[in-house]
């Protein structure tokens, strides 16, 4: 009975080491799920369009609306190769209330705020990634650890139950009380 009951207790102690290596094999593809899916939330976070809230546009000889539109089409109907100063005293003509210096320094300061405001969406894009990567990589991390640490509890534990049925030590007992205690622990 001795021996039929260290056989058993020496199964169900390899069970409970092979569920726990399933459960670091579990813990482990969890992990990279969780790192997947941080790395889509990061892309996703960087392909999103920015918030521009915050980003102020220069509009120093206060520019009307109606102006900049007259200035947008004197651009795109006045020709590039004329001579400049010619090709801005054209465009003043068009735009009506404003000169060809002022209309000069206007394109330059809207050029100025088209490559500043990328800037900002491209700054806030990062952020945003970086800051979804880092907490989808903490969070992973932390399903890691968690299921990392219950697998090496089981382990243990299996490495515990393997212990207490040792035949060694259950032929000891079994000659102390008459195989008492090898009935008790095999109720177990």
């Amino acid at each position: 009975k001795i021996k039929k009951m260290g056989k058993r207790a020496e199964k169900e102690a390899e069970l409970e080491k092979q569920n726990a290596k399933k459960a670091e094999k579990e813990a482990k593809k969890a992990a990279a799920k969780a790192r997947k899916e941080a790395r889509k939330e990061a892309k996703n976070a960087a392909e999103e369009k920015p918030d521009t809230e915050g980003f102020v546009e220069s509009n120093v000889n206060n520019w009307t609306d109606e102006e900049q539109g007259k200035l947008n089409e004197a651009l795109g109907t006045v020709s590039s190769s004329l001579d400049k100063k010619e090709r801005w005293k054209a465009i003043a003509e068009i735009v009506g209330t404003r000169g060809m210096k002022e209309c000069a320094l206007r394109f330059k300061e809207v050029k100025e705020n088209l490559i500043g405001r990328n800037k900002f969406e491209e700054e806030s894009r990062l952020k945003a990634a970086e800051s979804a990567g880092t907490a989808a990589s903490n969070a992973a991390a932390e399903a890691y650890a968690a299921a990392l640490a219950k697998a090496m509890s089981e382990l243990e534990d299996a490495d515990d139950d393997a212990a207490l049925f040792d035949d060694s030590k259950m032929g000891a007992l079994s000659r102390a009380d008459g195989g008492a205690a090898a009935d008790k622990l095999s109720d177990l």
